[in-house]
C-alpha cells in the first residue's frame, strides 16, 4: 500500500516537474514601452506605395533619414540615448486620395522577433497626396546586440518586414 502512494506521488511530481520547466521554455512575450516622436501626413523622401519600416539603432544610422522626417524630429533623433533606446518609423505609403494616417499602438518582442501593431486610419476621399508615418522611440528592454526581425502588423495582417542588427 505503502509502495503504491509513492509510485503516485512520484508520477504527480514528475509531471509537475514537466509542467513547470515545459512552461519555463516558452517564449515569454515582451511589452516594449514607446513614445512619439513625430506623426505627420506627408514624408516627401518616402516614395513607395506600400507600407514601409525604418529602424534606427545608432546614431550613425540617422543620417538615412534625411528629409523623411522633420527638421524637429532629426534633432531628437540625434540626441536620444542609443544604448537604452531605438527608433521605429511606420510609413502608409503614398495615398492618391489623402489618408488618416498611420498610428503604433503597440511593440511586443519575443526572443529575436520585434512585432509593431499599427493601425490604419480610413481614406479621406479628396483630392490631397498623403504619406502618413508614425515615428516612435522604443525603450530597449533585456539583452539586444543581435540581428532581430521587426514585423509591421496592420489590421491582423504582416504588411513589412525587416531584419536589423540592433548593437
Amino acid at each position: 500500500m505503502l509502495a503504491v502512494r509513492l509510485h503516485r506521488w512520484r508520477i504527480f511530481y514528475l509531471l509537475f516537474l514537466l509542467v513547470v520547466l515545459l512552461g519555463a521554455c516558452t517564449p515569454q512575450e515582451e511589452e516594449l514601452p514607446f513614445e512619439t516622436i513625430e506623426q505627420a501626413d506627408y514624408s516627401p523622401k518616402y516614395e513607395d506605395k506600400e507600407p514601409g519600416l525604418v529602424i534606427v539603432a545608432s546614431a550613425d544610422e540617422t543620417d538615412q533619414l534625411d528629409s523623411w522626417v522633420s527638421s524637429e524630429a532629426m534633432k531628437q533623433l540625434c540626441e536620444i540615448d542609443y544604448e537604452s533606446y531605438f527608433a521605429v518609423i511606420v510609413f502608409l505609403g503614398w495615398q492618391p486620395t489623402g489618408h488618416e494616417g498611420i498610428r503604433i499602438e503597440r511593440i511586443v518582442r519575443i526572443n529575436n522577433n520585434v512585432s509593431i501593431f499599427a493601425q490604419i486610419g480610413s481614406r479621406l476621399g479628396d483630392d490631397a497626396v498623403t504619406s502618413p508615418y508614425h515615428l516612435v522611440k522604443v525603450t530597449r528592454i533585456g539583452h539586444w546586440d543581435t540581428t532581430v526581425t521587426f514585423n509591421l502588423i496592420a489590421s491582423g495582417a504582416t504588411v513589412a518586414t525587416k531584419s536589423q542588427s540592433v548593437p
